[in-house]
């Protein structure tokens, strides 16, 4: 008897990482190798299985209640056994990565060194996933450490922290929206910004993650 045609499923899962490795034929962990398996397994019956990844913790139905029954199956089972050697070690080290990300970010959130590149740089994780040129200016603007009269002043390298300007202390903030010495400079930042759909003044973040090649401009 032949098996009937046209049979197909969807699997939908929040793991981007099981559907990267079962793309990549260069992965071979077991599970992967256990998932493929099956697939061809169900091919050979005239299943046709298609894998969709769908962002986790966005209120889905199904990928919720799915989290539920993993969650209430893995407490209601004392004697559950974990097989850990065969957990692919990428997914180990993205696990072990993430929650090292997450206490970084803990430590330097409860910190109270570092305001001034708390303000442009809130969030470490698109920090590092960021590429950016890195100039001695850029750097010293976004931490507040360099040659401005605030911070020479707190080291007694200068007599006062008020900026040549005399309309306050010379400090990062002073500089980017302030410093009239730099009106001309400052004035092509807000144009750019408000073509964008920005509004000036932005929050600091925003010249990092939304202006950055504006900004960039404005600092050179």
């Amino acid at each position: 008897m032949e098996a009937p045609t046209g049979r197909k499923a969807a699997i939908y899962t929040d793991s981007k990482v099981t559907t990267d490795s079962l793309k990549n034929h260069a992965m071979h962990g077991f599970l992967i190798e256990q998932i493929r398996n099956k697939i061809r397994h169900l091919t050979m019956q005239n299943w046709t299985i298609h894998f969709r990844w769908v962002k986790a913790h966005v209120g889905i139905e199904g990928n919720e209640v799915a989290d539920k029954l993993a969650k209430q199956a893995a407490q209601e089972d004392e004697n559950l056994n974990f097989i850990l050697d065969r957990i692919p070690i990428t997914s180990v080290a993205s696990k072990i990565n993430k929650k090292g990300l997450e206490q970084w970010q803990q430590q330097r959130n409860n910190t109270a060194k570092g305001t001034v590149c708390r303000a442009f740089f809130q969030r470490l994780e698109p920090r590092l996933k960021m590429k950016m040129p890195i100039t001695p200016e850029f750097t010293a603007l976004v931490t507040g450490h360099g040659k401005t009269k605030s911070y020479l002043y707190r080291f007694k390298l200068a007599d006062d922290p008020t900026c040549p300007c005399n309309e306050g202390q010379q400090t990062s903030d002073h500089i980017i929206f302030k410093y009239n010495i730099v009106e001309a400079q400052r004035s092509t930042l807000i144009k750019q910004i408000t073509v964008s759909g920005g509004s000036w003044p932005p929050a600091k973040d925003e010249l990092i993650t939304k202006y950055l090649k504006a900004f960039l401009s404005f600092v050179k």
